[in-house]
């Protein structure tokens, strides 16, 4: 507990993790584990998606991410696009 003034009163105001906290880590790290939202929601105990939603934020890194990996699709999709052989079109 830390001590603070607000509004011209001292108050004290517990500093540190809350357990939201740990529950948004969980939500986030499940979700970048490659498990189900829906499982992961039912492991956390959210009902609902949208308030799941607001847990598994998405940072600039997950944006980074993101951006590698469809680069990635689209650099394999080129290569297999280049090993296609055109088959004889003059056959009956």
């Amino acid at each position: 507990m830390i001590e603070i003034e607000r509004r011209g009163k001292q108050r004290k105001k517990y500093q540190g993790k809350l357990f939201h906290d740990f529950r948004r880590t969980g939500c986030r790290d499940m979700i970048r584990a490659g498990i189900h939202e829906r499982v992961a929601m039912q492991i956390s105990g959210h009902k609902t998606r949208s308030v799941f939603d607001r847990y598994n934020i998405v940072s600039p890194n997950d944006l980074r991410e993101a951006a590698r990996k469809r680069s990635a699709h689209v650099e394999e999709q080129e290569e297999r696009a280049r090993k296609v052989v055109a088959m004889n079109q003059g056959r009956s």
